[in-house]
């Protein structure tokens, strides 16, 4: 998947893993700075941005309680508490 950013810097995911995108079609979208796309982990049949569009910052409600992947980054709580 490749993304590009308001500052039109380009960043490739690196996704070996998926091997059926499923619903995700190609597709380009360009997000203000309140602006989330987000997509299921199970690629082929979520309902997410790729189907419903961008996720506005004020939808997003709740916190990570553990962080477990990847196990270099292991943390309780992490990021910032607003």
């Amino acid at each position: 998947m490749t993304v590009t950013t308001t500052t039109g810097e380009t960043l490739t995911l690196d996704e070996p893993y998926v091997v059926n995108e499923g619903n995700g079609n190609s597709m380009t979208l360009t997000l203000t700075d309140d602006q989330y796309f987000v997509m299921g982990d199970n690629r082929p049949a979520s309902s997410d941005s790729r189907i419903w569009g961008p996720l506005p910052q004020d939808d997003i409600v709740g916190r990570a309680l553990i962080r477990l992947l990847p196990l270099s980054s292991l943390d309780v709580f992490p990021g910032e508490a607003e």
